[in-house]
């Protein structure tokens, strides 16, 4: 360690120290939620870290859940990316403990669970380019002069005031405090060691297979579910890439019909049909 890392360490306060941890937790609880939604195990109650989950915001959906959960990921990466390397490392180590505490390995999890958990350890690790390049990519479905965005923006952020209300009493409490005067308890149970060893596991698979997963839905994509296919409102293509319906082979019942103009319409009343909220 060089002077002036040296001298960055000891720059830290205890509040940038338990606040990076107070994030990483909430944005932990926000995976175990995406877990839970998406169904993954179905003994998720046995598993899970946070019995008492505190994400307020209503979810409608895996896809929605993990749209929410990649958006509070991108906070947590905004923070630690300023954040001296022994912050890191601690809150590296507290991710392997929970893989390790939840069981999850790479034989028990769906594929898209694996590209998640690696992505996040990728950002822990300082490597942030595919979320980086998926956010810049990412579909936007709503105008953000539109009062659809601002109820959407005020929904999402609500969710956040409890937390912001915690983080001012921390800096309240931790006032005039250098990082090496509190003590941070580990929250998970799991060991270090075994933690990083699936994690390194989830890795070499994930690197062998195709690129088809992202943080967020991009432009000319269709939406994807939770076990990695197209979402079931979205309808399939055949081999001549003709949109059909998924089981029988015929034009999707669903399909948006169109007037006389041409315009897409509800089928139900005649009316452009609704495009699912994004959070931003």
């Amino acid at each position: 360690m060089n002077q002036q890392q040296i001298q960055r360490q000891e720059a830290v306060t205890a509040y940038d120290r338990q606040v990076t941890h107070e994030i990483f937790h909430d944005t932990m609880e926000f995976l175990e939620k995406y877990i839970e939604i998406a169904g993954y195990y179905p003994d998720w109650h046995a598993r899970r870290q946070f019995p008492n989950n505190e994400v307020k915001r209503t979810i409608d959906g895996p896809e929605d859940a993990e749209e929410c959960f990649s958006i509070v990921l991108l906070g947590l990466k905004n923070t630690i990316k300023h954040k001296p390397p022994f912050i890191q490392e601690e809150i590296k180590q507290e991710f392997y403990r929970w893989i390790s505490s939840t069981g999850i390995n790479e034989n028990n999890s769906p594929e898209r669970l694996q590209h998640i958990l690696f992505g996040f350890h990728e950002i822990l690790e300082g490597r942030s380019e595919k979320f980086d390049k998926d956010l810049k990519n990412s579909k936007q479905t709503l105008d953000h002069n539109s009062p659809e965005y601002a109820k959407e923006l005020t929904t999402f952020f609500a969710a956040f005031q409890e937390p912001l209300q915690n983080q001012r009493d921390i800096a309240e409490s931790l006032e005039g405090k250098k990082h090496d005067e509190i003590n941070i308890e580990n929250k998970f149970n799991g060991t270090v060691e075994q933690g990083q060893g699936i994690l390194e596991k989830m890795a070499n698979l994930v690197r062998s297979l195709p690129e088809n997963f992202n943080f967020f839905q991009q432009e000319d994509q269709k939406e994807i579910n939770a076990n990695g296919q197209p979402s079931k409102n979205e309808p399939a293509e055949n081999d001549d890439h003709m949109i059909t319906d998924n089981a029988n082979g015929e034009p999707p019942k669903d399909k948006p019909a169109e007037n006389g103009d041409g315009m897409v319409t509800d089928n139900a009343n005649g009316e452009p049909p609704q495009d699912k909220p994004a959070e931003n």
